[in-house]
């Protein structure tokens, strides 16, 4: 949401015509790589009127939880599906404070997809949950988190949540679902 429009464009409604929308003007963004399939990975950006700009990288996004999901047997998408519920309920509560769905997938991504190959749906939410607990009580490990693109660290500059915020969450999440004693 850009409730101050400082990446969109407002366009108000035309009564009887259509609502009010919000406009995103966004350009192609290129970072060349040798190591990247034809040396380059594209995404897009956006530049806000306060002068920072927002990079996004929506088809390696894709691709990397498409691989993700079928190299776990489907469970890293159910494990993102039940962090988000979990958050989106605890929310509604007034627990905690709302965080962006994005920010679910973002820290269930860094999961190693063994992790998810446990017995069970309920054992793979756990095992995964616990392991992103294990990640952000470290400093070395939440800093080497990345967003579902590959190219974006979780937490640092720019981002809409902070490691506070996520160790609350999960920390929350396990507590709500009787994860921890």
């Amino acid at each position: 949401m850009d409730a101050d429009h400082n990446l969109a464009f407002y366009v108000p409604e035309v009564p009887g015509s259509r609502p009010s929308i919000d406009v995103v003007p966004c350009f192609k963004w290129v970072v060349y790589d040798v190591t990247a399939p034809g040396g380059q990975d594209e995404g897009s950006v956006v530049y806000g009127r306060n002068g920072k700009q927002v990079v996004n990288w929506p088809e390696l996004q894709l691709v990397n939880g498409r691989a993700k999901n079928t190299n776990t047997n489907l469970r890293y998408k159910f494990v993102v599906r039940v962090l988000k519920n979990v958050e989106n309920g605890l929310a509604a509560q007034g627990v905690i404070k709302a965080l962006p769905s994005y920010f679910s997938e973002c820290l269930v991504y860094n999961v190693p997809g063994h992790v998810f190959l446990a017995d069970g749906f309920d054992d793979a939410v756990r095992a995964g949950l616990q392991e992103v607990s294990r990640q952000l009580k470290s400093w070395f490990g939440s800093q080497r988190m990345r967003e579902p693109n590959g190219m974006k660290k979780v937490f640092g500059e720019g981002q809409k949540w902070d490691e506070k915020g996520a160790r609350n969450l999960i920390d929350t999440a396990c507590h709500y679902l009787n994860y921890k004693g």
